[in-house]
């Protein structure tokens, strides 16, 4: 089943004195997203459950006649063999949950000025940075002395059946919280095209590169990251695909895990275009950059 991933992008409304509270704050309206959808994701398990039930004991009813007098063991195969059918229709439309499982996580967004430049690609990063500010903007944030911090939720999950139950949860939490506190400004559905993790020392820094980029120069994209996981301790990779060309960023979302306070972020991003100048265009030249810190 595909691999979703729903962000929300979000900003404080007029920024507060202290940055812990901020946090609170935010923390509690992720609460609140988060217990919604998941209580959702309950009662629809538990309804395509019995409806699954119910479609078994009529289809063993219907069946039963027409097969010589089966043993208990037959009938529990026979049920087993049905809803076993059923669930895998399901799934394959995208409409089952009896696996689905829902991730979430809340970061903030940092400032270019957070941002520890080393060395290598200074210029380049810089202007990757230029245009992360330029992508939030049109997103709809507020910028100024007076604008709050910046931050992202995100929900990854399974089956596209979750997408509505985490509007409905959006729509929830925006109705517990008064306008003037957060503002949600934009949000982005992506499908997971490619990921690699390993074993590696927890850090709190996510990097975004946002591009749009052609199928062959994805294909390459997609050859280069697995090496990747065994250098500058990167240790987690996802590229995404945004769906139908609305929210926020480019096409392909490119997400890694790094300590960029040890790692040069300029050698990162040399090790995945390698010496490929179509990478190099798609990703450095006309690509957006921003970097995340997760909230615990």
């Amino acid at each position: 089943m595909p691999n979703y991933t729903y962000t929300l992008l979000l900003q404080k409304l007029n920024a507060s004195e202290s940055a812990k509270d901020d946090k609170l704050l935010l923390s509690d309206f992720h609460s609140i997203l988060r217990d919604f959808a998941e209580h959702q994701i309950n009662e629809k398990k538990k309804n395509n459950s019995e409806s699954i039930q119910r479609a078994i004991s009529r289809l063993r009813g219907s069946l039963i006649p027409y097969l010589s007098t089966p043993l208990k063991s037959d009938t529990d195969d026979i049920e087993r063999s049905i809803k076993d059918t059923i669930d895998d229709v399901l799934s394959q439309g995208g409409y089952s949950t009896e696996n689905a499982t829902l991730t979430t996580e809340m970061f903030q967004i940092l400032e270019p000025s957070q941002i520890q430049l080393h060395r290598q690609l200074v210029g380049v990063i810089k202007r990757l940075l230029k245009n992360g500010k330029a992508m939030l903007t049109d997103a709809g944030i507020q910028s100024g002395k007076n604008a709050g911090g910046l931050y992202l939720f995100r929900f990854s999950f399974e089956g596209f059946q979750i997408v509505t139950t985490l509007r409905q949860a959006v729509e929830r939490a925006k109705g517990k919280y008064n306008h003037s506190e957060i503002g949600i400004c934009n949000d982005a559905l992506t499908e997971n095209i490619v990921t690699h993790t390993q074993d590696a020392a927890n850090t709190d820094f996510t990097i975004l590169l946002y591009f749009d980029a052609g199928a062959e120069v994805v294909e390459k994209l997609k050859r280069t990251l697995p090496a990747l996981l065994n250098q500058f301790g990167v240790s987690s990779i996802q590229l995404n695909k945004r769906l139908f060309y609305a929210g926020m960023g480019s096409e392909y979302q490119l997400q890694f895990t790094s300590n960029l306070k040890k790692h040069p972020l300029g050698t990162i991003l040399l090790a995945v275009i390698g010496e490929d100048s179509e990478l190099e265009e798609a990703i450095t030249e006309q690509g957006s950059l921003i970097v995340v810190e997760k909230i615990t």
